[in-house]
């Protein structure tokens, strides 16, 4: 009657969500499919991966989500959660499996913004005058007047270092690799994080 039609099938949500982090795969960096995988078996798929795709519905969503919060789990980790799902279902509609996104329904946790506990200007000078006696003082130092994350501060080459303009480059992001251990350069978290910061004499 509305012009919409999914092809009637037993595809679970754990069978889709297979499928689906072998499509994405190539396009996300090796961290952030891990995060998607790990998201995914360690909130949604207990719950709800065995439920026949087209029988999900907005309210199992939000019973999942729910379940999560009463367990103690942050709102940004619902969000997260949230985030990863939704686009593995909106996928799904575009491949004419599901006829719309039962996320688009759902109502979210709200977002709590924490108030940022940053050194004042007198705890900065102690902090690099006891870094001194640090034999990691130099890196201790860096890291306060750049801001950057110690993935960003790792990830650093020489190449990466303008000594003329007194500025350092975030290019990549040193990470650990969860399955099988290792270290590896990857891209930086977002492409925001890749950024010139002045860097005093």
């Amino acid at each position: 009657n509305n012009g919409a039609f999914v092809k009637p099938h037993k595809m679970s949500l754990n069978t889709y969500l297979n499928q689906w982090l072998e499509v994405v795969k190539p396009r996300l960096s090796e961290r952030t499919h891990t995060d998607y995988t790990y998201l995914l078996k360690r909130y949604v798929r207990p719950s709800l991966g065995a439920r026949i795709l087209t029988d999900l519905t907005a309210a199992d969503i939000q019973v999942l989500y729910a379940n999560m919060s009463e367990t103690g789990l942050s709102p940004r980790i619902v969000r997260y959660v949230h985030t990863v799902l939704s686009a593995a279902l909106k996928k799904a509609v575009k491949l004419a499996l599901l006829r719309f996104n039962p996320t688009a329904l759902v109502e979210l946790p709200k977002q709590i913004r924490k108030e940022v506990n940053a050194f004042s200007p007198d705890e900065a000078v102690c902090f690099l005058e006891a870094a001194k006696e640090d034999r990691h003082g130099v890196l201790l130092a860096f890291a306060l007047v750049t801001g950057m994350r110690p993935e960003e501060y790792f990830g650093l080459q020489w190449k990466d270092v303008d000594w003329s303009q007194e500025t350092v480059t975030v290019q990549r992001a040193l990470v650990w690799r969860t399955r099988g251990g290792g270290w590896y350069f990857s891209e930086t978290k977002t492409s925001r994080s890749r950024r010139t910061i002045p860097v005093p004499a």
